[in-house]
Parts: C-alpha cells; structure tokens; sequence
C-alpha cells in the first residue's frame, strides 16, 4: 500500500505516520479534509498570535560576585515608549515567573482609565532566586537581636 501512496505523491516523508499512508485513509476525501483542517489551524493559530499579550522581557546578567548566572524580567507600562514620563521601578524580589505575571497583571489592571488609576504605572524589575535559602537567609548572623534582645534561632 505503501508504494501505491509514494507513486502518487513522488516522494517519502519519514514524519508522516504511518496510518496517514494506508490507502484506506486517503479514500473518501479524507486526505483533502485532512489538509483543510491544517490550513484552518494554520491560520487561526496566526490570528492567535497577533492577538498574544506581552507581559515583560526575561533576560539575565553574568554576577562575578555570585559567581552565576542571575536571571530577571522586565515590565514596562503600556504608556512607557510614547511617553516622555518618568515611572517609579518596584523591584520583586523572590520573583518567580508566577509571582511576576500576577504582580504585573495586578498593577496594569489597577492603573488602567477602567479601574480608575488606583495605583501609577511603574516599571517592575523581578528578580528570581537561584538558592532561596542562601538569597533570602542572612547566614553570617551569629546571633539574632531585636531592640537588645537575643532572639532564638532555628537549626
């Protein structure tokens, strides 16, 4: 059956599974069903595309005193490339991509005309942790004190 399809088509496509070349699958007009379907989701995957919602930029620096790789995102508020405007910048820290999306999310909703400017548009700056406990744990404290006391610590 094979052969019969290589004739028709002239040549041998190793990603085409091999159910797609029985004979039977091609009789009834399903190859041409088939091929209207991918044109269909061809295009409104475009429509999709055009349509998508940007965020921010992920990108990373090189840290000699980290010695590593240090990966942040950047927001930049809508009005930001037309505007001549100066913009707080809110660092996140311990911002992962989850905390980022929604951080952002929240404060473009509430600086929109719609929700009535309840905050200003700022530029945010997310900073991941590539070690948690090392990034947010200060380890060279021998002992802890608030107001003159001695706090417990925690092995």
């Amino acid at each position: 059956m094979k052969s019969n399809f290589i004739e028709k088509i002239g040549v041998i496509n190793p990603l085409i599974p091999n159910f797609i070349l029985k004979r039977k699958f091609l009789e009834g007009g399903c190859m041409k069903k088939l091929m209207i379907l991918l044109l269909a989701l061809n295009f409104s995957l475009t429509a999709y595309a055009e349509n998508s919602i940007f965020l921010g930029t992920s990108t990373s620096l090189e840290s000699k005193v980290m010695g590593e790789n240090r990966p942040y995102m950047v927001y930049l508020p809508p009005s930001y490339e037309a505007s001549e405007n100066t913009y707080p910048v809110i660092y996140l820290l311990d911002g992962d991509t989850h905390r980022f999306k929604g951080f952002v999310g929240v404060l473009e909703s509430l600086s929109t005309e719609t929700l009535g400017r309840q905050v200003q548009e700022s530029i945010v700056i997310s900073i991941p942790n590539t070690n948690r406990s090392r990034d947010l744990t200060p380890s060279s404290l021998k002992q802890w004190k608030f107001k003159g006391r001695v706090l417990d610590t925690f092995e």
